[in-house]
């Protein structure tokens, strides 16, 4: 189990893209690239916010983020699915 958040974090950014940058990163979540170097060296503490970016950008389940404990993904629908496809189709993301 990873022992801290900022570990977690960098789990999340290289499972969804191993070659994801942490630049890539914090801009999907409007953070600056040297904010989440320092959070994911645990030399910065996560807000609220950045909890809530993070879960909903990256569908991240928010217990797993905070605590360790559980799924790191949330569990979403065919549904939710399409609409995030549609989504990023239309932003014009991959």
């Amino acid at each position: 189990m990873l022992e801290t958040i900022g570990e977690r974090v960098s789990l999340i950014r290289k499972s969804k893209n191993p070659k994801m940058t942490q630049a890539e990163f914090a801009d999907s979540i409007n953070m600056s690239r040297s904010n989440l170097a320092n959070l994911e060296n645990d030399r910065y503490r996560i807000t609220d916010r950045v909890i809530s970016d993070i879960c909903a950008v990256h569908n991240v389940n928010r217990a797993w983020l905070e605590t360790g404990e559980g799924e790191m993904f949330a569990d979403i629908s065919r549904t939710e699915k399409l609409a995030m496809f549609v989504a990023q189709a239309l932003a014009g993301k991959p």
